[in-house]
């Protein structure tokens, strides 16, 4: 049963809910959290609506701003004696979210991927600070439910791409976990990872291969296959160093570059082919070429069939059905 909060019973929950907020101390990515508190608050107050009480108003107002600072309030430059929760929202917006526009983190998101030589913590940090950036322009710029479930869609996209974008041996293992947020997966990515480097460090040596001392000269002819060529540890696939081919993200239909004589028809002199690189001895793969309409129309649309599933009765089924 629905009860309407007037007089004493109302202005004692939103003191409650007011202190519930945490101080906001000028950080960017804990705008997004203070906003969507008051503009809870600021609903549930019907501040926006004519007819209310000014002085319980004026009250409201006092308690949400006292959870800024002082100093953030200064810098924001409104005079208190004439501000509205609207006023210093906007104002808190402009000063401290974040300025690139959502599309551009939208591309920043689907375009990004793992790159040669990176750690696994860093690739998770990497995606968990756009993913931040992200949801918090997001709750700003689509207030209320509506944006709760885009950022919620958001965060399952990227959970999706990182664990897409780890070399094999250890998005495999996440896999099998199936961690449901994104913390979890890196979190399960990094101990995978760690595990891994803990069993074979930089193993070369046969399990025979007891000797440890030097080698006499008798045995200089004798080549141990599994010690041979240590300082040229590389890639079959394409050739560079510092992976093997079970982790080279580069396919065997790549484009190749010649070197030495051609020799048409193949055999005996046939060329000798390798990747193409970009100019450094490191792979970066190109960018992804992205339409943001398109992903933005499929958001849109998740979005808008997850609030049909949450607005809709328990077992009533849709049309669509």
């Amino acid at each position: 049963m629905a009860v309407e909060l007037t007089g004493e019973l109302m202005m004692r929950f939103l003191t409650a809910q007011t202190l519930a907020m945490e101080m906001f101390h000028g950080r960017g990515e804990d705008v997004h959290v203070f906003i969507n508190r008051g503009d809870a608050i600021w609903k549930i107050f019907k501040g926006d609506e004519g007819g209310t009480d000014a002085t319980l108003k004026f009250m409201v107002q006092q308690m949400l701003f006292s959870r800024i600072s002082g100093d953030v309030l200064y810098k924001l430059g409104v005079p208190l004696e004439t501000a509205t929760w609207p006023t210093i929202r906007a104002a808190l917006v402009t000063k401290y979210s974040d300025p690139q526009p959502l599309e551009s983190l939208n591309r920043e998101l689907f375009t990004m991927g793992w790159r040669t030589g990176e750690t696994v913590r860093a690739f998770g940090e990497k995606v968990q600070d756009v993913v931040r950036r992200l949801r918090a322009r997001t709750l700003i710029q689509y207030p209320g439910e509506k944006g709760q479930t885009r950022a919620e869609l958001y965060e399952e996209l990227a959970l999706q791409l990182f664990v897409r974008e780890l070399p094999s041996y250890v998005g495999l293992a996440v896999r099998m976990k199936n961690p449901t947020t994104l913390d979890g997966a890196i979190v399960s990515a990094i101990a995978e990872d760690a595990a891994r480097n803990h069993r074979t460090p930089n193993a070369t040596r046969s399990a025979t291969e007891t000797r440890t001392g030097p080698r006499p000269v008798s045995d200089s002819g004798w080549v141990n296959p599994r010690t041979a060529r240590q300082d040229r540890r590389g890639c079959f696939r394409c050739g560079e160093a510092g992976h093997f081919a079970r982790d080279c993200r580069r396919g065997p239909s790549q484009p190749t570059q010649q070197q030495g004589r051609s020799t048409p028809g193949g055999g005996k002199n046939a060329t000798w082919t390798r990747p193409a690189t970009n100019g450094s001895r490191t792979y970066r793969p190109e960018p992804m070429d992205i339409n943001m309409a398109e992903v933005e129309a499929v958001i849109k649309q998740q979005v808008d069939r997850a609030l049909e599933q949450r607005e809709r009765p328990a077992g009533t089924i849709s049309d669509t059905e």
